[in-house]
This record gives structure tokens, C-alpha cells and sequence, in this order.
């Protein structure tokens, strides 16, 4: 007995350079750039320890959740074949 679905291809290889070529070449270009004048970077702000984690962005949070949660609900159940249809 054959199955219906086709065999799986084989996964191809990569055409983007990895290991020691990938590094040579990031090493070329960092020595073609010129340094950057400065650090830009800001030392991220302490939270106080007596606040947690703002009630609007648990809500934002749980708002986005449910919704993903009906999305995926109602995918699968438009993709997924009912035993009425056999």
C-alpha cells in the first residue's frame, strides 16, 4: 500500500557561509569600518523593588493571549476535517 502524500524531498544544503569562512569575512569587514566615535548605549533604569509589573501591561498581555488563543482555536478548527465530512 502507497501512501497518498509524496515522500519528503531531502533538506538542501545552505548556501550562506558558516564557520571559519563566515568569520574571516566578519573580521575583513570590521577592519574595513571605521570605529564608532562612542558608546551610544544607556544604562537602562532600575525598576524600584516594591513595583511589579504594571497592571495595564498584564492586561495588554492577557487581552493579546486571549485573542491568539481564539485565532489559533478558530484555524484549526476551519483546517481540521469534521467526521461528518468522510
Amino acid at each position: 500500500m502507497t501512501s497518498p502524500h509524496p515522500r519528503r524531498r531531502p533538506q538542501r544544503r545552505s548556501e550562506i557561509a558558516r564557520g571559519p569562512q563566515q568569520t574571516a569575512g566578519l573580521q575583513e569587514v570590521r577592519d574595513a569600518l571605521t570605529p564608532a566615535p562612542g558608546s551610544c548605549a544607556v544604562a537602562p533604569a532600575p525598576l524600584p523593588a516594591d513595583e511589579g509589573v504594571p497592571p495595564e501591561l498584564l492586561a495588554l498581555v492577557t487581552y493579546h493571549c486571549r485573542h491568539i488563543n481564539a485565532y489559533l482555536a478558530r484555524a484549526l478548527t476551519d483546517a481540521l476535517p469534521t467526521t461528518t465530512d468522510r
